[in-house]
């Protein structure tokens, strides 16, 4: 629609104080893609400068003795909105339109285009001397990216999601105040995703009650195909929620399906509803398969959790040649979810990198106790992924490897030693105490099988943990048994019993997800020496900060957990939670992704680049010196939405001097 139209719609419309936009206007469902940035009536630049002549006043651009214009009315949709895209000659879309040609008039439902550029990819103003303010920094390269958005009045939410994502609300028969679902899917050269979100009204009070409520919907639908892979991590949203986010299970189907399928399961299982109770889900798509992965974030908005994840099939979640795992893992990171009232706003900086990839050093505590043999090499069959995944992101790692002995038993001597000799003797003690080096796998594999000493039935593994960081303290820049100077400091257990310093406590609930609230509490202060440690604040000092505590052990709904074993990880997972650690399950009979999983969230947080504002994963766009990357697990860069930082995959780390560009949203 042409300018003029669009002037003479809006005078007829308001009948009054109607102004003829610029020359070269152009709207387009009832968005304007006119190019007047720092004109008069005008948004502001993003320094909050205008053109010469005209000053900014609440983000609109008037002459020195006017006030701000009158804001116009808001735009609402609650249907897809794609947003800062290419020209709509330039789109390219999946399939053909199925909604005709487009009308002048506002859409709800299909995809909108804006083609104009964003406020922050304009060329600055004419140089005004009196201006104190830079003029704003040009995003060109890399350029930002289009988006998808999605909102939900009943739900309250407003998503953005991958472009080429379709969005559609769902219908609840008899809906209750504050239920609502979407669905979302992404399908693009085989890389199905099935999203989805949910809303619903809830009477708990906290976070881990919500959690408890949430698997007990899941497993009263799915109960023997569902396995917990790793509990998430709770933490707070950016709208300062309390929330879990990258929950993740696996479902098992007991016949061929499919991932749109088996989302329409879990989104029937966390309304608590039938399926025949959904109204108006799209048709079924991606390859045949019985094995799907699910991720989600869990929100706690007061009276109202809202969910948001995806499934897919996990042959491709687990191909790094594809995007599938990302895009999942960013949806189940819940930087694309607000409430519906909120408008995501370009940004744009540019970093310099002045340091190198810090250091990271990996404290492994074993559990080789007889029921752990089977589960240890599988650990050790996955010693050459972690090594090659760690070597591939250009980590600067160092490996330690301990037992679980008594500390008051036969072997109380190697209690948080570290083992050096591959060695068959199960009475070893592990050589030389001291780190191993990524050249040195092959020791890592068989260290794993037969860590030092003989832990006689009694798994102490939070002691040993404890003192392999106390035994290799002070730090040091070059010593091979200390911990080094300025290193990232990681623990990982691998057990399938609770800690033996706390098992009298917890024992007897071993097998229940979670602890009634008095012995909650005794664990708890029982708990806090250790957690004292590992943040620095005990008589050791800041040397023993940990940044994270990862467990590879008992799961809620663990694969094996009919067998008796594992026992839940009640003592490990409140130390998890605490240091940005998870519990992953030790029944996988394939733990890479778990094993990626402890990569990713190593290399993010000893990333070269940091997000200034909380970005939405989906929109981020990178160029390093003027190059632009691709979104990548293997070659490019990628973003943890958990640290708000970029990692550089394939080249692993930037060279210091390095420009890095970063165009994204936040809300």
């Amino acid at each position: 629609m042409r300018a003029t139209t669009v002037s003479l719609i809006c005078c007829l419309l308001l009948a009054a104080g109607c102004t003829t936009r610029n020359p070269g206007t152009v709207t387009d469902g009832g968005l304007d893609k006119s190019d007047n940035t720092g004109k008069l009536g005008g948004p502001c630049y993003p320094n909050d400068t205008c053109n010469t002549g005209l000053t900014c006043q609440g983000g609109t651009c008037v002459k020195s003795s006017d006030g701000p214009l009158p804001d116009g009315p808001p735009i609402t949709d609650d249907g897809p909105l794609v947003i800062d895209g290419p020209p709509v000659a330039d789109l390219t879309l999946d399939g053909p339109r199925s909604d005709g040609p487009r009308s002048d008039g506002p859409r709800s439902d299909g995809p909108q285009i804006t083609d104009g550029p964003s406020p922050n990819d304009l060329p600055p103003p004419t140089p005004d001397t009196t201006a104190d303010a830079p003029p704003p920094v040009l995003c060109t390269p890399p350029g930002h990216r289009a988006v998808v958005s999605g909102k939900s009045t009943s739900g309250d939410w407003h998503l953005i999601l991958e472009p080429q994502t379709s969005y559609a609300n769902v219908g609840i028969t008899l809906s209750a105040s504050k239920e609502a679902a979407a669905v979302f899917d992404y399908n693009v050269a085989l890389q199905q995703v099935a999203g989805f979100a949910v809303s619903r009204a809830t009477t708990t009070t906290n976070l881990a009650d919500a959690l408890t409520q949430m698997r007990s919907a899941l497993s009263g639908t799915l109960f023997n195909s569902f396995t917990v892979v790793s509990s998430g991590l709770a933490g707070k949203t950016h709208d300062s929620f309390d929330a879990q986010t990258g929950f993740t299970f696996t479902i098992t189907a007991a016949s061929a399906s499919d991932v749109s399928l088996q989302r329409n399961r879990v989104l029937a299982a966390l309304l608590g509803r039938a399926q025949s109770a959904l109204t108006g889900l799209p048709g079924n798509f991606g390859v045949p398969t019985t094995n799907f992965t699910v991720r989600l974030a869990l929100v706690h908005r007061g009276s109202q959790v809202v969910y948001v994840g995806a499934v897919t099939d996990t042959a491709s979640d687990g191909d790094f040649s594809k995007n599938t795992r990302l895009i999942s893992q960013d949806i189940a990171g819940a930087s694309g979810l607000a409430q519906q009232s909120k408008t995501p706003q370009n940004e744009c900086e540019s970093q310099t990198v002045t340091q190198p990839v810090a250091p990271v050093d990996i404290i492994w505590v074993i559990d080789e106790s007889g029921s752990m043999t089977q589960r240890r090499a599988n650990i050790a069959a996955n010693a050459t992924n972690f090594f090659n995944l760690a070597t591939q992101r250009g980590l600067n790692f160092r490996m330690g490897v301990t037992n679980v002995v008594d500390p008051n038993g036969s072997y109380a001597q190697v209690v948080g030693k570290f083992c050096s000799v591959a060695s068959q003797d199960p009475n070893h003690l592990g050589g030389q105490d001291r780190f191993l080096l990524p050249s040195e796998r092959t020791t890592f594999e068989a260290c794993i099988n037969n860590p030092p000493g003989y832990e006689g039935g009694q798994e102490y593994g939070l002691v040993n943990a404890a003192e392999a960081v106390k035994r290799h303290l002070p730090r040091a820049a070059n010593a091979v048994d200390k911990i080094r100077t300025g290193a990232q400091l990681v623990v990982i257990v691998v057990t399938d019993e609770v800690p033996q310093s706390v098992s009298s406590i917890v024992v007897s609930y071993a097998s229940q997800c979670v602890l009634p609230n008095g012995v909650q509490q005794q664990l708890d202060t029982a708990l806090k020496p250790t957690i004292d440690l590992f943040a620095g604040s005990s008589a050791t000092g800041a040397e023993a900060k940990l940044d994270f505590f990862q467990v590879i052990a008992g799961a809620c709904n663990s694969s094996c957990a009919g067998g008796g074993f594992p026992q839940i990880a009640h003592g490990y997972k409140e130390v998890a939670a605490q240091f940005n650690g998870a519990v992953y399950d030790v029944c996988q009979s394939n733990l890479g992704p778990s094993i990626t999983k402890i990569i990713n969230d190593i290399q993010a947080a000893s990333a070269q680049i940091k997000l200034s504002h909380p970005g939405i994963a989906a929109s981020v766009n990178v160029a390093v010196n003027n190059t632009t990357l691709q979104r990548s697990l293997t070659n490019g860069f990628n973003f943890n939405t958990a640290s708000n930082t970029l990692a550089f995959p394939g080249s692993g780390a930037i060279a210091v001097g390095s420009t890095v560009k970063i165009a994204y949203k936040r809300w």
